[in-house]
């Protein structure tokens, strides 16, 4: 983050640090020497921490004057970047220490093909040959022009160092750029994001390894120490010009990189440098031995032919909100066809081809997070994202594509309704008499209901092209529906009626701040949040859990709903032939220790939550030679465990509040194995009714209650009540353990995203 400079010019040893003689391309161009040589303000964690606090308060500035849209990110999505920043700045200071000159100098320009080689390794970006060929060109260029060291040998200690921090910084580069990506966020949003834990760690370190010399301390305010250093005008000007220029740097780091990639970043440095040496000579009547000149040369001609290899190469689509701030972008690369020396043909079908792929890339960030299309503006209304999972989307095509269903909408006739409300209509008696009614919870879930009125939004049913009589009438969860026209059951009144995990949440009995997950064909995780809907900013769902009775006070819940879960164990069945029942796949995945490094990503109709991914396929990774089919089974049920954990960790970040228990249900919470594995991932207690048909009784509580027979008090009074029946999962891993883990699911989830294209 700018901050790379910083390494080259301290080497702090005692209180009164020392600097190290840089050479004289350093001296002249740094314009942090006048702070770290000059002014001798030796202490460089210090000012890379007042650089960061800079930069923070000018991301907040930029934020309030609406230089850009704030996307809040959860603390966990970037406090690896944080982490690497940090890093970097430690172990190229660390790296100085240890290392001459020389050999420091050549490690820096060792990040380009550093930055390549884990690209290509962790990424699968692998660029071609001749970029290869022009990179190598290029840091040959720079290293014969700037390593004037005639040292360039170092010791293992000193190694250890530069290969630490070349990692860390390729790493942070690398991250700069995928973590836009993945989180949907632009460049100024990360920064705004990602800010505040730097800040916050450098603190900690400027604590931890620089003389404070605080009153009270056996050094305070002595010379050699911050607080004892002598500041004048001229020294706090400095500080804070080198501060605004980090600021810059910063910025233009995350700015390069969203927009081109890491490695282009690293070229245009190294042209940085290049053009640094030219200039010497050219403004400053510096020396230009031929062995200069030679790596101004090379430098200039890796420049050049790397930006031939780029040029024009990719395409890119963007979209703007109505305050012209970024909301997406997706850029792909297409190839160039050199038949002849001097010659470049593109095809059209390619860059065609590229261009409906960054408009679908770019929708899809966009209809998941942000609310640039029209659509998502319903979301703080609905509390549902852009996605064809809800009714809403499905009527619309229904008017649109099938003609019966527009005729029926033009002359009135048409009734809209999801599943709960057809067959109330029917037990009432259908087309003679049925009533035409729905619950709040099954309201919900169709983009269509106001959360705060419990009432059909009328821009939403404008919008989808719903009419609002062709919608059933909204009732409670607990009240009298109607009768049952025919059959055995004539006469006898309905009272209840709730969604499926809407109905778990009140069998479960959970009260505020309880989270329970059913584990069926999908997997559904849902937080109670009590009488006030909480906003998602995380990829959840914001629903009704329940509302008691006509006049009772709603309640709340966020929801995060994961789309493959039994329906993977069927795959396994019908579609692998793995094992011949559900009741093989405990027992197989316990034969085993461990998956062996087999990651089992179940998207076989795209992520859900938190990811709203339509683009991500199933994928099963890390298989070898000694992988079977004990591995690919434990990896499915450890697949389930983390997708949970994803989920509940978007609650923790909405919700704010800690989770200490997870009730679950539903017929896949049978599986022994799977609530182990979920107790581990999570690190909190899992609880198992004996009873886990907690989507009938939570309609049977509601029916109970509707009907006067039960009071909502005596129902959810039991909840307080000893589960003396219940079977309890401890976790039987470490904190650590669980973490690291859970990080390599994340990298098999990258994986799985931008591969709906592979298909025919």
């Amino acid at each position: 983050m700018g901050m790379q400079a910083l390494a080259c010019l301290s080497n702090k040893s005692s209180p009164a640090a020392t600097t190290i003689e840089r050479p004289p391309l350093v001296h002249r161009w740094s314009t942090l020497n006048l702070v770290l040589s000059v002014l001798s303000f030796h202490y460089v964690y210090a000012l890379t921490f007042i650089h960061s606090a800079v930069t923070l308060l000018g991301m907040w500035t930029l934020a309030a004057v609406g230089m850009f849209e704030v996307k809040v990110l959860g603390a966990w999505q970037v406090v690896p970047l944080a982490a690497a920043f940090v890093g970097y700045v430690v172990l190229w200071n660390l790296s100085l220490q240890l290392n001459p000159v020389g050999f420091y100098q050549l490690a820096k320009i060792a990040i380009t093909p550093a930055v390549i080689a884990i690209e290509a390794a962790f990424y699968a970006k692998r660029p071609t040959l001749a970029e290869v060929a022009a990179v190598a060109v290029l840091c040959s260029g720079v290293t014969l022009g700037t390593v004037s060291d005639d040292q360039v040998t170092t010791n293992m200690s000193g190694l250890a160092a530069a290969l630490a921090a070349i990692a860390c910084t390729a790493v942070y580069q690398i991250w700069a750029g995928a973590k836009q990506k993945e989180l949907g966020a632009g460049s100024m949003q990360l920064m705004h994001q990602f800010q505040p834990l730097a800040t916050g760690l450098l603190a900690l370190l400027v604590v931890g390894v620089e003389p404070l010399g605080l009153p009270g301390t056996p050094h305070a305010l002595e010379e050699g120490t911050i607080l004892g250093y002598e500041y004048t005008p001229v020294s706090v000007a400095a500080i804070l010009t080198t501060a605004v220029l980090g600021l810059l740097v910063s910025l233009s780091t995350f700015l390069v990189i969203g927009a081109t990639s890491s490695v282009t970043f690293n070229v245009v440095s190294h042209l940085k440098t290049v053009v640094i040496l030219a200039g010497g000579y050219l403004l400053f009547d510096e020396t230009m031995s031929a062995k200069k000149l030679g790596g101004v040369v090379l430098g200039m001609s890796g420049v050049v032919w790397y930006s031939y290899l780029k040029g024009t190469q990719s395409s890119r689509f963007t979209l703007y909100n109505n305050d012209a701030h970024i909301v997406a972008k997706f850029q792909l690369d297409f190839p160039q066809h050199r038949t002849r020396a001097g010659w470049c043909e593109h095809d059209p079908l390619e860059i065609w081809d590229s261009v409906c792929r960054c408009i679908e890339g770019a929708l899809a960030a966009a209809l998941s997070e942000h609310g640039a299309i029209r659509v998502d503006h319903f979301r703080p209304v609905t509390g549902l994202p852009v996605s064809t999972y809800f009714s809403a989307y499905k009527w619309r095509w229904l008017r649109e594509n099938v003609p019966a269903v527009a005729e029926a909408a033009a002359q009135g006739r048409c009734m809209l309704g999801t599943m709960d409300a057809w067959l109330l209509y029917q037990l009432t008696g259908g087309a003679e008499g049925g009533v035409f009614v729905t619950d709040v919870s099954n309201a919900s879930r169709t983009g269509l209901m106001d959360l705060a009125s419990l009432s059909w939004h009328a821009p939403a049913l404008r919008y989808f092209g719903v009419p609002a009589d062709a919608l059933p009438q909204i009732l409670s969860n607990a009240e009298v529906y109607g009768r049952v026209a025919s059959g055995p059951l004539a006469g006898v009144p309905i009272t209840g009626c709730l969604g499926d995990q809407q109905a778990a949440v009140l069998g479960q009995r959970c009260a505020p701040g309880t989270v329970k997950s059913t584990y069926g064909t999908g997997c559904f995780v849902l937080l109670h949040t009590g009488p006030r809907p909480v906003a998602s900013t995380h990829g959840l769902l914001t629903t009704v859990a329940h509302r008691l009775g006509p006049r009772a006070e709603p309640q709340y819940a966020l929801e995060g709903a994961i789309a493959t879960a039994g329906a993977a164990v069927s795959w396994l069945i019908e579609g692998l032939g793995l094992i011949g029942g559900a009741d093989e796949l405990e027992p197989l995945a316990r034969s085993v220790d461990s998956t062996d490094g087999v990651f089992f990503v179940p998207a076989f109709s795209g992520l859900l939550a938190p990811h709203w991914r339509p683009d991500a396929r199933g994928a099963i990774l890390g298989l070898t030679g000694s992988s079977s089919a004990a591995h690919v089974c434990r990896a499915l049920l450890e697949a389930l465990a983390w997708q949970t954990r994803e989920v509940v960790d978007a609650m923790r970040a909405d919700a704010g509040c800690e989770l200490r228990l997870l009730r679950a249900d539903g017929g896949a919470s049978r599986n022994g194995l799977l609530m182990q594995l979920q107790a581990d991932a999570l690190q909190v207690e899992v609880r198992r009714p004996a009873d886990l048909e907690t989507t009938s009784l939570g309609a049977a509580f509601a029916a109970g209650i509707g009907s006067g027979f039960w009071t909502e008090e005596w129902v959810l009074g039991r909840a307080s009540q000893k589960q003396e029946h219940d079977t309890i999962f401890e976790p039987q891993v470490g904190p650590d353990a669980a973490e690291a883990r859970y990080a390599k699911w994340r990298r098999a989830v990258a994986h799985s995203l931008d591969l709906d294209q592979l298909a025919d």
